[in-house]
């Protein structure tokens, strides 16, 4: 039997400083309006959206979620790979005032069936690669279920959902007549005690284990990576490669880049080494082959140890996202990422 634990642990003083004044909603949605026109997630070799498209999609999810009849406090499931689609649906369920219960993509559909009908789950959100192989008769009490990569509905008990989904854009367009700007994006007003998250385990000891998060731990760790990740600024490439049914890469891989205003780059499928070897070199996307070859040749001149040669593998990533210059005006990009690694591991040293 799969069995709820909360997730405690604070002191006294800090559930204190834990105030209505410290809302985890008011940080997404101040970053969504300071960072307007930046871009918020991009998929591999796929579509990029902007906070403001993000915030468009998050209304247009709202309207689908007020007419399946889904209410505040209700349990909504997510089950799919990373992708921006992902990213969007959960943040819309927590501005809703639903509570998010993601499940991890690797989890057997009997697993899957077994965590939706005990979070009691009114809405299933799943990626067409576990959707394929999974029952929806075996979820009786689910009101709508829905294609996590397009938004497309798979049924719903409110029949007249699936044509409001056809016409989002009408319904968008009545919900606001002028236009939709930055004024108008308000979220849920939470309590730092109420439920956010409730997020299943791995079950590698057991059965899963449903872990309830409430909004100050959503906070109080936003906050934390806020505070001691100064390094990272508005506009800096993030890639995602953690699954974000996993917390600790959803706090830290896209809570925190949310809430600095980062350009999120969510892997959405497992590419090839050859595709990976072309993503780093094609210059239409904008890589700098330059910066590859300089890694090469710095890597094979130093030997480095094992360490080094993973480390040095995100230098590559990070050369593709960095600005293209001629070789003789840059350092090589092996070394530029070691000496950025260490100014920060600096810093995180003396701030200790």
């Amino acid at each position: 039997m799969l069995s709820l634990q909360h997730s405690h642990g604070y002191s006294g003083s800090f559930l204190n400083y834990i105030t209505m004044d410290n809302r985890f909603l008011d940080l997404i949605e101040r970053s969504i309006k300071e960072h307007w026109d930046l871009p918020a997630f991009s998929d591999y070799n796929g579509h990029t959206f902007h906070f403001k498209d993000v915030a468009r999609r998050i209304e247009k999810f709202h309207i689908l979620l007020e007419h399946a009849g889904i209410k505040k406090g209700d349990k909504v499931a997510i089950v799919g790979r990373n992708s921006s689609n992902w990213a969007i649906c959960f943040f819309g369920i927590l501005a809703y005032g639903a509570v998010a219960v993601p499940i991890l993509h690797e989890f057997k559909p009997d697993n899957i069936h077994h965590i939706v009908n005990h979070s009691g789950a009114k809405a299933v959100l799943a990626g067409s690669s576990n959707w394929e192989n999974m029952n929806e008769k075996m979820m009786p009490d689910v009101k709508l279920f829905m294609m996590l990569d397009n938004f497309s509905i798979i049924d719903c008990k409110n029949k007249e959902v699936r044509t409001i989904r056809d016409r989002i854009n009408e319904y968008f367009g009545k919900k606001y007549p002028r236009s939709f700007t930055a004024n108008d994006v308000k979220y849920h007003i939470e309590d730092p005690e109420e439920l956010a998250v409730l997020n299943y385990t791995s079950g590698t000891t057991s059965f899963s284990k449903g872990v309830m998060i409430p909004y100050r731990s959503l906070w109080s760790n936003t906050q934390f990576a806020y505070d001691r990740l100064p390094f990272i600024h508005p506009g800096d490439n993030i890639v995602c490669m953690l699954p974000m049914a996993h917390m600790y890469g959803l706090a830290f891989e896209v809570l925190n880049s949310v809430n600095k205003g980062c350009h999120v780059h969510f892997l959405t499928r497992h590419a090839e080494s050859k595709n990976h070897r072309r993503g780093i070199c094609d210059d239409s996307t904008g890589a700098d082959p330059c910066r590859a070859t300089h890694y090469r040749e710095d890597h094979q001149e130093q030997g480095l140890s094992r360490t080094g040669k993973a480390i040095d593998q995100i230098a590559v990533e990070s050369a593709i996202h960095r600005p293209k210059g001629t070789r003789e005006d840059r350092p090589k990009a092996g070394s530029l990422f070691r000496w950025e690694l260490r100014r920060n591991r600096d810093w995180w040293c003396s701030h200790q």
